[in-house]
């Protein structure tokens, strides 16, 4: 029976060589990557990137208690060390290899649903969801486990964190809920082959990462590498909502669960819908969710409309991995939304602060901007950073993010980064006042310009400010320095 690793099961799960068979039988610990961590009698696998090679550290990871190392070529290690190396050709393929055969040998073992999550936006908030809506499914006792939902922890979603968040799968798990990403075509289709999905659900389809895939078709294709990769006995959860989704979709004859926020979508004959969608001044939203001829109200501690659309795809997911309705509505309540996504805090100066810096692309800058507007009261500033990984298309998307913020009527704006200019040409465009558009060269310039507007009593007790870029320009420490104040 497979619970634990063996030296031989690590060269097995990877079909590569095992240069020394060591006596000891003995049961090995975790797989992990980074040599400063690792524990007694782990397991090491020494990725090389661009900037790194991990084989450049498996001395130090032995030391660290290491005793089996996964490499490319055999290492040199300091005599007395009962440490076997499993050579292969390739590291990285390796470490999806094992997170693939502990999944396929833990599923002779037990009913487990794993799930699989993937979209343009949204991707890490739904799987959050299905998370807290699980453990409702699943909860403590006599039955079930603490924790018996295991989920991707942050947005380990890549070659390297999908394995990651896989590899600690175990028999008392009901269920595993992985987000998985992109930004080149066949990476999906790898992570769908090491995942091997019960549940599977292409949240959205918008234009991002198009560096690496030119176009929004582009973008489809990769995505469609999800369902294509769906074993025929799976479940796909479509988004009526998304006529991309939708029609890529048709191909498949895996059972489908359809949901849709959009009235005019109910002629498809949804299995799950909304209505009396309401939204509160706070940041709170309640819905009535339909699931054939049950229904229940939805009480949901996030902002945006957005939102509501996360939450459908969420209840369908969990109604496709055997949650009943009762269960949803519970387990959305639980939810809460993750670190740096459309949080609101309240800031020391007396106005509220959307915190959406994790990331940013054309579809969640609109999302940020339309839930901005929606939850002002008298005034709304926005802090704006790149939307990065747009390639050619960079320019022209964010002349019509400016735009965006002047259609929906952004008091004041801040622009910050490399596509400022073009940002504010397009707000100008738009009909944004130039008085009201700032263009910034360092963050901290934004912050001074905040603090003004809060002195001269623009932004106050009504006010509401958005603070969100891509990732890399790391609009957080903004936040910090405003709520610091």
């Amino acid at each position: 029976m497979f619970c634990s690793w063996t030296r031989a099961r690590v060269a097995k799960s990877v079909g590569g060589k095992l240069t020394s068979d060591n006596r000891e039988a003995r049961l090995l610990g975790e797989v992990l990557t980074d040599s400063r961590v690792v524990g007694n009698d782990s397991i090491f696998v020494a990725l090389k990137g661009e900037k790194y090679d991990g084989h450049e550290f498996a001395a130090q990871a032995v030391e660290n208690g290491a005793v089996c190392l996964v490499v490319e070529k055999e290492v040199v290690l300091p005599p007395g060390k009962d440490v076997s190396q499993v050579i292969v050709t390739d590291t990285l393929k390796a470490l999806g290899d094992m997170a693939a055969y502990r999944r396929a040998q833990l599923a002779k073992l037990c009913n487990q649903t794993v799930i699989a999550i993937t979209g343009s936006c949204g991707k890490t908030t739904v799987k959050e969801m299905v998370a807290a809506i699980l453990q409702r499914k699943w909860v403590a006792g006599p039955d079930h486990q603490e924790d018996c939902v295991l989920k991707t922890h942050g947005n380990f979603n890549n070659l390297i964190g999908l394995p990651l968040s896989l590899l600690p799968l175990s028999l008392t798990d009901c269920a595993a809920v992985l987000e998985v990403g992109m930004n080149q075509p066949g990476e999906l289709r790898r992570l769908t082959e090491i995942v091997d999905p019960d549940v599977s659900c292409i949240v959205n389809i918008y234009g991002a990462h198009l560096e690496g895939l030119h176009s929004i078709e582009g973008v489809a294709r990769a995505k469609e590498e999800l369902f294509e990769g769906t074993k025929g006995s799976g479940t796909l959860i479509v988004n009526l909502d998304d006529p991309r989704v939708s029609s890529l979709a048709e191909k498949y004859e895996q059972t489908k669960i359809t949901f849709t926020v959009l009235e005019e979508n109910l002629k498809k004959n949804p299995d799950m819908w909304v209505t009396d969608i309401e939204f509160a001044d706070i940041g709170g939203i309640t819905f009535t969710l339909h699931s054939g001829m049950e229904k229940e109200d939805i009480h949901l501690s996030a902002a945006g409309e957005h939102n509501v659309s996360n939450a459908l795809a969420a209840a369908a997911i969990s109604y496709g991995a055997g949650a009943n309705i009762q269960e949803i509505a519970a387990g959305l309540a639980d939810f809460r939304p993750a670190d740096k996504r459309m949080e609101i805090l309240q800031v020391k100066g007396g106005y509220r602060l959307l915190n959406d810096t994790y990331n940013a692309n054309p579809a969640s800058m609109e999302a940020g901007l339309k839930t901005l507007r929606q939850m002002a009261g008298n005034y709304c500033v926005a802090i704006l950073g790149d939307m990065l990984e747009l390639g050619e298309t960079s320019g022209e998307a964010h002349f019509e993010l400016g735009q965006l913020v002047a259609e929906l009527c952004i008091d004041d704006v801040g622009f910050i980064g490399e596509f400022k200019d073009q940002a504010g040409k397009g707000a100008l465009a738009g009909g944004l006042d130039k008085e009201n558009i700032r263009l910034f060269d360092e963050k901290g310039e934004a912050v001074q310009w905040v603090k003004k507007l809060v002195i001269q009593k623009k932004l106050g007790q009504d006010g509401l400010l958005l603070v969100k870029a891509s990732r890399g320009l790391r609009f957080e420490t903004i936040v910090s320095e405003l709520i610091s104040q």
